[in-house]
Order: C-alpha cells, then sequence, then structure tokens
C-alpha cells in the first residue's frame, strides 16, 4: 500500500494496520493516533520551513501570511516536480496525534508537527535503508 501514489493510497486501510498493530500492546491512546498524507513531500516541505521563517507550520495554515507571499513564485516549481515524479504514500506519511486535554497544556500543535517531521524523516531512513539492503542481496546473488 505504500509503494501506491499518495494520492491513490488508502488512508483507511492505513489506518486499519496502524490499529491492528497497536491493537497487540496495551494502548489506550490508540484511538488518538490517525494516519494522515502530507500534500507535499519532506524536503518541500522543509525548504519551505527555512523559506519561510524558520516555523513550522506549512501544511495546516499556522505559517504567517509572508508564507504565501514566498510560496507563489515556488507554486509553479512544485507542480513541475510533481509531473515528473509522483509522490509515493511511504514519502507522503504521517502520523497525527489528537492531544485531550490536560495534556495539551504542554504538548502543542507546533510541537506534533516537529514530531510528525522527524518520524517522517526516520521512515524516509529505513525506507532507503531497505532498499539497499534488498539491492546488496540482489547484487551479491546474482
Amino acid at each position: 500500500e505504500l509503494k501506491k501514489p499518495a494520492k491513490s493510497a488508502s488512508v483507511v486501510k492505513l489506518q486499519s494496520l496502524l490499529d491492528l498493530s497497536l491493537s497487540s500492546e496495551d494502548a489506550s491512546f490508540r484511538e488518538d493516533v490517525k494516519v494522515t498524507m502530507a500534500s507535499t513531500g519532506l524536503y518541500e516541505w522543509l525548504l519551505k520551513v527555512i523559506n519561510v521563517s524558520g516555523t513550522i507550520g506549512g501544511e495546516e495554515g499556522e505559517g504567517n501570511h509572508d508564507a504565501a507571499v514566498h510560496e507563489e513564485p515556488k507554486k509553479d516549481r512544485d507542480e513541475d516536480k510533481d509531473d515528473k515524479k509522483a509522490l509515493l504514500a511511504i514519502d507522503a506519511l504521517a502520523l497525527d496525534y489528537t492531544v485531550k486535554f490536560p495534556l495539551s497544556l504542554v504538548i502543542s500543535r507546533k510541537t506534533i508537527l516537529r514530531y510528525q517531521l522527524l518520524f517522517r524523516f526516520l521512515l524516509h531512513l529505513k525506507h532507503v535503508e531497505q532498499s539497499l539492503a534488498s539491492m546488496w542481496i540482489e547484487q551479491k546473488t546474482a
């Protein structure tokens, strides 16, 4: 499911797989964790963060008004990139966590977005590691 393009991947199926993996443990928080698909890739999101003002808020619209001004010229370049290579589901996968009241005083939405950024980066690294390992085995047997 994660090898499909992000637009055609089934979020419902991914959510059910996440629920299944969390149900094996005694996870009282599993209703609060949701699978989401990001609209941009990890590197585009990082570039957006760096170009705006150093704040994380590109996907949920938490950035300032200057973000829209800086984004206008980049939209054409992003559309060209989308035409060249579709975003895969594994690159767009993100986990979202709904924070309940007492904990929401400590863990803000900005913190959740930072953890999403780290999760996406680590997932990407794991995917690259598995790809390299499978290529290495393939080359050794050939």
